[in-house]
């Protein structure tokens, strides 16, 4: 049986489950987006992560210089 946490929605009150965590970036997440069941983020860390929530998995791109301001998924 899977393990799940409750997290309390701060504004409606109404509960929810957390199934699983997304590990990757070892530094402060500084962007982040969000469509159709993949999410993307940007870290101090200089990466990019591309998370796939339907098969819970993670692309990583490391071949950026600098830290990651600003990411966005586009249609």
């Amino acid at each position: 049986m899977e393990e799940m946490n409750v997290v309390r929605n701060l504004f409606s009150g109404k509960k929810r489950h957390q199934i699983y965590n997304m590990i990757g970036h070892d530094k402060m997440i500084t962007a982040i987006d969000a469509k159709y069941g993949m999410i993307v983020s940007g870290s101090k860390d200089n990466l990019v992560k591309i998370w796939d929530t339907n098969k819970k998995k993670a692309y990583t791109f490391s071949s950026h210089m600098n830290q990651i301001s600003q990411v966005i998924m586009w249609d």
